[in-house]
């Protein structure tokens, strides 16, 4: 099985061996990048990366070595939809894993860590999954960029439209009426934004005479008919 974590400090003995081993760095060093790490509470691989002591895929190539397992390329295979739903995207992005599959038999699952020594992280998702885990690396940068891909998926939802009923041999079906329009003679097409800024500046006379002009044209009044209304209703007024 890929490196299930036990006895985390031995695995960070055998990191630092590695680093120093390989990268050169002074054992000094890492102990100072280790402190600094904890008060920022940053993951020691994360804060390994962000000193320089080495790339992010050198990083993962040693935690891979350290713990025994392998690195993932996160980008090239399909993950498994329900391993991925068994971890919180809160906490993928906290501790920076994310589940990729079960393992064959169902009974373990496999999960790519930037940080698999970290034994806070392995323990969180074993309590989430209730099942052991298999712990893989995977570069930093790429496990964000899964997390980022897969729970956006995982929200994403299929809107399934019901087919349209089947219509009886013998009925056809009901004409679709056309939306109902204003009657011609309540539309006029002249009247613009300007036209209601008139509108709305006129006097009351002028828009009085207005009125009038255009019941005239359009031969709808006579400016007779119009001054025999008004006589009778100055007269009524009398």
């Amino acid at each position: 099985m890929g490196g299930v974590i036990a006895g985390g400090d031995e695995r960070l003995v055998q990191l630092d061996a590695i680093l120093t081993q390989r990268f050169g760095v002074e054992r000094a060093r890492l102990d100072e990048i280790r402190r600094e790490a904890a008060l920022a509470r940053l993951p020691y691989a994360q804060a390994l990366a962000a000193a320089g002591v080495c790339t992010e895929e050198d990083l993962a190539s040693v935690l891979a070595e350290a713990i025994g397992g392998v690195v993932l390329d996160l980008a090239a295979g399909a993950f498994d939809a329900e391993a991925v739903a068994l971890l919180s995207e809160a906490d993928a992005r906290r501790f920076l894993m994310i589940p990729v599959a079960h393992g064959p038999s169902g009974q373990s699952l496999r999960v790519a860590f930037a940080n698999p020594l970290d034994e806070e992280a392995v323990v969180a998702v074993e309590a989430a999954a209730e099942l052991p885990v298999e712990c893989s690396v995977a570069v930093a940068t790429d496990v964000l960029d899964a997390i980022n891909r897969e729970y956006r998926r995982r929200e994403t939802k299929v809107v399934f439209r019901p087919a349209p009923k089947p219509v009886e041999a013998n009925r056809l079906p009901l004409p679709v009426e056309p939306p109902s329009e204003p009657a011609p003679e309540l539309v006029d097409a002249s009247i613009t934004a300007p036209a209601r800024r008139l509108d709305g500046e006129a006097s009351l006379e002028l828009r009085h005479e207005a009125l009038l002009l255009a019941l005239i044209e359009r031969g709808l009044v006579t400016r007779a008919d119009y001054l025999e209304a008004l006589k009778r209703l100055l007269g009524r007024e009398g």
